[in-house]
């Protein structure tokens, strides 16, 4: 079709016969030539876009069913496709898998999880606005169906500690682990947190936490609900050493300990034997076997 004039298009920009038939029935004069063979291909052009067009159409309206059906637990707004694709695991859809990595946390996740459970990178704005979730820090969530908890700081920068494998690097220890052991009345103003010397952070360190470098075993430590803290005499002796709590504090924590069955005798003899002690911390030891 040869026309000064390009050919009639739709807001897609794709060819509308019945508006180049109206434009040939109202020109007056023929100022260009055209046959049949011209029309048949252009008719077969459109019916081509149209099914196009018809099949997008369709797999769109499918996955959004696949997306509804994978969700067991509906939440309040949970339409769009764009927000979670099926990554169905052993007949577990993304919310599963989020709910259960967040029952063991308290409620708490991070965006990473988020997405490692099979949720879009991006959409944590949209579960924020419909309710489904809550922003509690920076990268840092909890499902709305968890009641916040009263241990929320521990579980949040526990998660900070995250290294790029996604494990928790930070134990808390000191001060914060004896008042997680309760076995004193210190209630100290800071978290204090044990890591790794290899432990590097891009972002700053938040003010909340006080960081001391400590190469801790798997026995050293104590796995709570979405943290971790050092054992009850770890953490006294770690206080000890750096003497900052006073003598009273230390004796006090290791009757209550020891009344309580927290630390055993086991522990203690272990620790003077292989332990570099200061002497009085040495006697106090002593004396809590007796």
């Amino acid at each position: 079709i040869n026309s000064r004039r390009p050919p009639p298009t739709g807001p897609s920009g794709a060819f509308h016969f019945s508006a180049l038939d109206a434009r040939l029935r109202g020109i007056g004069r023929l100022n260009f030539l055209y046959t049949d063979v011209a029309f048949e291909k252009l008719e077969a052009m459109l019916l081509e876009q149209r099914n196009e067009r018809r099949q997008r159409a369709a797999q769109i309206c499918s996955q959004v069913q696949r997306a509804r059906k994978s969700v067991s637990t509906p939440l309040r707004v949970y339409t769009s496709c764009l927000y979670i694709r099926d990554m169905s695991t052993k007949g577990k859809s993304a919310s599963d898998r989020l709910f259960e990595l967040a029952e063991e946390q308290q409620g708490y996740f991070t965006a990473k999880q988020a997405t490692e459970a099979g949720y879009l990178l991006g959409s944590q704005a949209h579960h924020v606005k419909a309710g489904n979730w809550v922003r509690v820090e920076r990268g840092v969530y909890r499902m709305t169906r968890f009641p916040q908890s009263a241990e929320e700081q521990l579980v949040i920068y526990s998660l900070w500690s995250r290294n790029r494998a996604g494990e928790p690097e930070g134990v808390y220890s000191h001060q914060t682990a004896l008042s997680i052991h309760e076995l004193s009345d210190v209630n100290p103003a800071k978290l204090h947190m044990s890591v790794s010397s290899a432990f590097r952070r891009s972002a700053k360190v938040p003010k909340i936490l006080v960081l001391h470098r400590a190469s801790l075993n798997e026995k050293d430590v104590e796995q709570r609900q979405g943290f971790a803290v050092t054992r009850p005499l770890l953490t006294i002796a770690d206080l000890a050493t750096e003497e900052s709590v006073s003598h009273d504090i230390i004796e006090q924590a290791l009757a209550e300990g020891r009344q309580r069955g927290l630390i055993s005798v086991r522990e203690i003899t272990e620790m003077r034997r292989h332990g570099q002690l200061a002497k009085w911390f040495e006697q106090a030891l002593a004396r809590s076997q007796r």
